[in-house]
C-alpha cells in the first residue's frame, strides 16, 4: 500500500475514533442533544469539548381542510415552518422563488408590487387581498378563494385559476394571458382592459361581470356563462364562443369577427349597429341594450 494513502487511512481512523468519544461524556453516557451545554467545556487534554448540535425540531403546519371551504378541520403537514396563516401580513414588494402558501389563510394580505416565481396557492383563502401591480409568473391558484380581491393591473402570466372563486374581485388592466381559468367563478368580477389573450375560460362564470374593453382575442370560452356580462367594446377575434351562455350580455361595439358563435347566441344578447359581426352572421339585427 502506498504510504500516502496508509497516512490518509490511519487519519481517518483517529477521526472516527475521536468523534466517537466525544459523543459520550465522562461517565460513557450519550450526552443529551436535546440539551446541549451552555458552553465549551474544557477535557483532560486541554482542549475543548464542542457541544452536540441538537436536531432540528420540525413543527407541524397546519393547513385548512381541503373539503371543507369555509373552515372544519385541520390536516398536519410537516414543513420547516408555519405558513397556515398570514392573514393581514404584509408582504408588499417582496421577491419570492417557489413559495409554498397552498391551503394557508391569506385573508386581507398586502401583495402589492411582490414578484412571485412559480409559487404554489392552490386553495389559499387571498379574500380582499391586495394584489395591485403584482407579478405572479406561472403560478397555481386552483381552487383558491380570491372574493373582493383588488388585482388591478396584476401580471399573472400562465396562471392557473381552474375551480377558483373570485366573486367581485377587481382584475381592472390585469394581464392574464394564457391562463388557465377553466370552471373559475368571476360573478360580478371587475374584467375592464384586461388581456385574456388565449385564455382558457372554459365553464367559467362571469355572469355579471365587467368585460368592458376587455381583450379576449383567441380566448377559450365554450359553455361559460356570460348571461348580462358587460362587453361592450371588447375584442373578441378568434374566440370560441360555442354552448356559451350570452343571454342579455351587452356586445354594443364588441368585435366578433372570426369568433365562433352561432345566430341563436346572439339574438339572446344585445347590441346595436357597432357590434362585429363574423361573416356567416352579418345580416343578424341584435336585440337593442
Amino acid at each position: 500500500m502506498p504510504k500516502r494513502t496508509t497516512y490518509l487511512f490511519v487519519i481517518a481512523c483517529v477521526l472516527s475514533v475521536w468523534l466517537g468519544v466525544n459523543l459520550q461524556d465522562r461517565s460513557g453516557a450519550e450526552i443529551d442533544k436535546s440539551h446541549p451545554p451552555a458552553a465549551r467545556q474544557p477535557t483532560s487534554s486541554g482542549y475543548p469539548q464542542y457541544p452536540s448540535i441538537p436536531e432540528p425540531i420540525t413543527p407541524p403546519l397546519q393547513v385548512r381542510d381541503p373539503s371543507t371551504r369555509n373552515g372544519g378541520g385541520s390536516a398536519p403537514l410537516q414543513a420547516g415552518f408555519d405558513t397556515s396563516n398570514f392573514a393581514g401580513a404584509s408582504m408588499a414588494g417582496q421577491v419570492l422563488m417557489y413559495a409554498d402558501y397552498h391551503y394557508a389563510e391569506m385573508t386581507g394580505v398586502d401583495l402589492r408590487w411582490a414578484h412571485l416565481l412559480a409559487p404554489d396557492f392552490t386553495g389559499a383563502v387571498l379574500s380582499k387581498a391586495d394584489l395591485r401591480e403584482a407579478s405572479l409568473i406561472e403560478a397555481d391558484l386552483t381552487g383558491a378563494v380570491l372574493n373582493d380581491a383588488d388585482l388591478r393591473s396584476a401580471y399573472l402570466v400562465h396562471v392557473s385559476l381552474a375551480f377558483a372563486e373570485m366573486s367581485w374581485a377587481n382584475l381592472e388592466g390585469a394581464s392574464l394571458i394564457e391562463g388557465d381559468l377553466s370552471d373559475v367563478l368571476l360573478a360580478h368580477a371587475n374584467l375592464r382592459y384586461a388581456n385574456l389573450q388565449e385564455a382558457n375560460l372554459s365553464g367559467a362564470n362571469l355572469f355579471s361581470a365587467n368585460l368592458d374593453r376587455a381583450y379576449l382575442v383567441r380566448a377559450d370560452l365554450r359553455s361559460a356563462s356570460l348571461r348580462e356580462a358587460n362587453l361592450r367594446d371588447s375584442d373578441l377575434r378568434g374566440s370560441n364562443l360555442r354552448h356559451a351562455d350570452l343571454h342579455n350580455a351587452d356586445l354594443t361595439n364588441a368585435d366578433l369577427r372570426t369568433a365562433s358563435i352561432t345566430r341563436e347566441q346572439l339574438l339572446s344578447a344585445c347590441g346595436d349597429a357597432t357590434t362585429k359581426l363574423p361573416k356567416d352572421h352579418t345580416a343578424v339585427l341584435l336585440n337593442a341594450c
